[in-house]
């Protein structure tokens, strides 16, 4: 048969030469059964978790957290309102230092002014009516 220019080379007729050097390249059945078939590959992938039993568990693992951080909040709020306690008590403290030193102030200046009030009067003289 001859070739015609405008066949298409898909079409062109080969060689049993070419065709088998073709079909050397293929794999074989001892090939193929090196390969897992697509049963091994459903035995193997049952031991896996599927996407429900992950959003199970993983649903399960969120409430877990939100239990466990809950309690940590509560001891951390707890721990700081004793901080803020022992602050309060420690700036009380100092301030009571300050208010000591003038504890008796109020006195002494009712003294003093009581002191200066005399002492304009008798400035003023003695009063005439």
């Amino acid at each position: 048969m001859a070739e015609r220019d405008d066949m298409d080379p898909d079409d062109a007729p080969v060689t049993r030469r070419e065709f088998r050097e073709e079909v050397a390249k293929l794999a074989t059945k001892q090939d193929l059964e090196r390969y897992a078939t697509k049963e091994d590959l459903q035995r193997e992938l049952e031991r896996y978790a599927t996407k429900e039993d992950l959003e199970t568990w993983g649903g399960a693992l969120v409430a877990r957290m939100d239990t466990k951080f809950a309690v940590f909040e509560e001891r951390m709020l707890a721990e700081l309102a004793r901080h803020t306690a022992a602050i309060l008590e420690a700036m009380t403290t100092q301030i009571g230092v300050i208010d000591d030193k003038y504890k008796d102030l109020p006195p002494r200046v009712a003294k003093l002014e009581d002191i200066e009030a005399r002492r304009a009067a008798r400035r003023r003289g003695p009063r005439q009516s």
